[in-house]
């Protein structure tokens, strides 16, 4: 036989029932809370530098800027 660790207590199924409780047994207990995984917090929390986008498309740029400036009704 399992050992009670503690009891929750739930309301009826409908409105009017008796309150319904419910035994956890103590091997089934855990912290109260969200569970941690470090390795998800680790992966989930990375950041990359603010100015990779503009590192990894600078050509991009510059060749759509060449373009650009190249048609007279784009022209600042």
């Amino acid at each position: 036989m399992l050992k009670i660790g503690h009891e929750v207590i739930r309301p009826g199924k409908r409105l009017g029932d008796a309150e319904v409780t419910i035994p956890i047994p103590e091997e089934l207990e855990t912290v109260p809370g969200i569970p941690l995984n470090n390795r998800e917090v680790d992966w989930y929390a990375r950041e990359y530098p603010l100015e990779s986008m503009n590192v990894s498309e600078r050509a991009s740029r510059d060749w759509a800027n060449t373009l650009r400036d190249q048609h007279s009704e784009m022209r600042e």
